[in-house]
């Protein structure tokens, strides 16, 4: 079970469009600080960044920890 973020793309248009597997320091470091925080306060991973409007536009990450 993990969370599937939505409307990634909005918090920094520059991964709108993105698809694949990231590496996460190519995440801005107040994002990933972010994610890690809703990583923290729901007791979930974060599977997946949507990052478009089409179907598999989508980052997938298995950890975001910084």
């Amino acid at each position: 079970m993990g969370i599937y973020l939505n409307f990634f793309q909005h918090l920094d248009l520059q991964y709108a469009d993105s698809v694949g597997n990231f590496d996460m320091h190519y995440i801005n470091r107040y994002l990933r600080e972010y994610l890690n925080w809703i990583e923290e306060n729901t007791g979930c991973d974060i599977i997946a960044l949507g990052t478009g409007n089409r179907d598999g536009q989508r980052i997938n990450v298995k950890s975001l920890k910084l």
